[in-house]
């Protein structure tokens, strides 16, 4: 019987789930990773590589050339039926693999619009989706030909980025042209050149106010499927870290429906064919508007999420998707409340000699996971980005409502047990 043939390129320690998903519905399973973004994934952590039929190590698993020589070695090997992958970085080369080799992807034109967030906003405009103001700067002239268009506060990040890496609220024209210019002192993330996860362009963006939300929807040649809409918590320090999801949202039914339209008008304007999608937006008074369009599954521990509130388990649609195969025809509803949380530092200092996690035992009938890098003693930096967490926790609750208050418990302990100001 011939056994379909998936190929994974990257994957992070949640992600890695994908792998043993396939492997379990029957699937040949083979990988692609290079060694250069292990600490950015932490993926050896979870993968046994064992398992799977065949491995490829590329010096660059975000770069097209190298990918397209894997694939196309694995092929030779065996029929490659379709690729995928939950790494942000990777879609855009693999898009273009998958054209050139034609195995099915997402369109290729639509995942480079969601990659280039100028270009992506004035797209959606072009077609009547209301996406508030974006300016694209290449350089401080276009930061002085833009002066008098800009209005206070404002968003500053990379046009191409993800993690929030570098994403700035700006508050004057002076702090604009300051950020700008300490942007090209930066050169590594985690090790890593910057210019492997960030363009050199930058982008400013209207500040909207309002709650931030998340929805997460597949398109199965043509076909939206809606799976949840999140409630999205950020730091109240700097907006820019998120640090969790609520899911179901303890707002009305009908602010989830009108963020639930607004999102799948944005998939059909794009028209990706096939695809997940995770897109970010704010609620504010005057109705939806976008903060990001993501070509992938929502990332961190959002699998884990939909896998308990909604019954969904996530990488079968992936696969099932690209395999172009027909989904079942179900409506989602979130009937199980759970809140996730990612904490990083939220100030520089030093952790306690003496860190006892025993109190978790309180929370181990409410807790889905729980997670925490830090050592005795260690020292810490205010977090940046989505790339500097300290740790991660899931945790249940008989509602919403309930489900946010166990984890602003949980947070309150953690940061007495480290020592440390943690994000809250």
């Amino acid at each position: 019987m011939y056994k379909k043939h998936l190929v994974f390129v990257e994957t992070n320690q949640n992600g890695s789930l994908a792998l043993s998903v396939a492997e379990k519905m029957g699937y040949m399973v083979s990988f692609i990773y290079s060694p250069l973004y292990e600490n950015l994934f932490l993926r050896s952590k979870t993968i046994d590589l064992n398992k799977l039929s065949f491995i490829e190590t590329v010096d660059d698993s975000f770069d097209y050339v190298c990918l397209k020589k894997a694939i196309i070695k694995i092929n030779s090997k065996k029929k490659v039926d379709c690729i995928l992958s939950v790494v942000d970085q990777t879609i855009l080369p693999i898009a273009n693999v998958a054209r050139d080799l034609n195995i099915p992807f997402t369109r290729l034109e639509a995942i480079e619009l969601t990659k280039n967030k100028y270009k992506c906003r004035q797209f959606l405009k072009n077609h009547t989706v209301e996406v508030g103001n974006s300016f694209l700067i290449r350089n401080e002239e276009d930061i002085k030909h833009i002066k008098d268009n800009i209005a206070y506060p404002c968003i500053m990040k990379p046009n191409e980025g993800a993690g929030s890496y570098y994403s700035h609220i700006i508050d004057s024209y002076d702090e604009l042209l300051t950020v700008y210019s300490n942007y090209s002192k930066e050169f590594y993330l985690k090790g890593i050149p910057k210019n492997k996860i960030a363009s050199d362009e930058l982008v400013v963006e209207e500040y909207f106010e309002g709650p931030l939300f998340s929805a997460e929807i597949g398109i199965n040649e043509g076909t939206i499927i809606v799976f949840a809409v999140g409630e999205r918590k950020r730091w109240a320090k700097n907006e820019v870290i998120e640090l969790g999801t609520t899911i179901p949202s303890v707002y009305s039914q009908k602010d989830l429906t009108l963020l639930e339209e607004y999102a799948k008008k944005i998939v059909r304007v794009l028209n990706p064919i096939r695809g997940i999608f995770h897109i970010e937006m704010i609620l504010t008074k005057d109705g939806p508007r976008l903060i990001e369009v993501n070509p992938r599954l929502m990332g961190g521990n959002g699998p884990l999420l939909l896998s308990y509130a909604c019954d969904i388990n996530i990488f079968k649609y992936l696969i099932h998707i690209h395999l172009q195969k027909k989904c079942p025809k179900k409506e989602f509803r979130s009937h199980n409340p759970i809140t996730s949380r990612l904490f990083g530092a939220g100030g520089p200092g030093i952790t306690k000699n003496d860190i006892d996690w025993s109190w978790l035992d309180h929370y181990k009938n409410r807790l889905v996971s729980f997670t925490c890098s830090v050592k005795p003693n260690q020292e810490v930096k205010e977090v940046t980005s989505n790339y500097g967490y300290l740790g991660s926790f899931q945790v249940k609750g008989t509602t919403a409502q309930n489900s946010i208050a166990l984890a602003d418990e949980i947070l309150q302990k953690v940061e007495l047990t480290l020592g440390v100001e943690i994000t809250k």
